[in-house]
């Protein structure tokens, strides 16, 4: 736009060389002699109409100059406004960059996280592969169990009915071992009252024999008319072993010595 007004300058300030040259040279012509009045009147003529046209186009270029200054003082303000526009734009485009750096930022962090979280889900996954791989093993485990807990229960109930049997078995034992128990402490009885019994026969037989010694002593003594003597040894058969003989053969030595 710059370079158009600086033509229409050109072509404005070369017509006015023109018409100032024309000027000049009608000056010139009007101090010519008479004989060329003709040429020149007609050269004047077309003189005339030269400057007429060349004030024509001299002022169509004086309205086109205005009109090219308001233009170029419209296209002034437009390229402030437009330079304005542009250092906007310029701003604009530096925050949309800034925007955009961010952006990128934000969607490189988005990604990261994106890839963060698509490892986790792997994670997961693999986590739940394995319980799902141990709950599975849990749940062979617990079939196990619940098999061996059968099989416990089973093998409780029969040690309950054994040992029901064996309570059974120990209460006859128990009992048998009383009878037995009864039979060998009567037995004990038994054998203690025949061993008194044995014993008190032992010991009645030393006494009869004691006795019996006692008494053939007496009897001896009294033979020999020894009464006293026979009736002391009378009355100690009788101490050792009483008998009814022996109380009379006392009684008869009583009489056969006085007393």
């Amino acid at each position: 736009m710059e370079r158009k007004y600086t033509k229409n300058r050109a072509l404005l300030s070369g017509l006015f060389f023109m018409l100032m040259c024309s000027l000049l040279l009608s000056a010139e012509l009007s101090f010519a002699s008479d004989s060329g009045a003709d040429e020149i009147q007609a050269k004047q003529v077309e003189l005339d109409r030269r400057e007429a046209d060349l004030k024509n186009e001299a002022d169509a270029l004086s309205k086109s100059r205005k009109e090219i200054s308001a233009k170029a003082e419209a296209l002034a303000k437009s390229e402030t406004d437009l330079k304005a526009k542009v250092d906007a734009l310029v701003k604009s485009e530096a925050e949309l960059k800034a925007k955009a750096d961010a952006l990128a930022k934000s969607e490189a962090d988005l990604k990261a996280k994106v890839d963060s979280v698509a490892k986790q889900e792997v994670e997961v996954k693999a986590k739940s592969d394995a319980l799902a791989k141990s709950e599975v093993e849990l749940k062979a485990k617990a079939d196990a169990l619940v098999k061996q807990e059968a099989e416990v229960k089973a093998k409780a109930d029969g040690l309950a009915k054994s040992e029901a049997e064996l309570e059974v078995k120990s209460g006859l034992l128990a009992k048998q071992e009383t009878e037995v128990k009864a039979q060998q402490a009567q037995q004990r009885r038994e054998i203690e009252a025949k061993a008194q019994r044995e014993t008190q026969q032992k010991r009645d037989a030393q006494v009869r024999s004691e006795a019996s010694a006692l008494m053939s002593a007496g009897d001896k003594l009294a033979k020999d008319k020894d009464y006293a003597g026979a009736l002391q040894k009378y009355e100690q058969a009788y101490r050792v072993f009483p008998t009814e003989e022996t109380k009379v053969r006392i009684d008869n030595a009583r009489r056969a010595s006085g007393q």
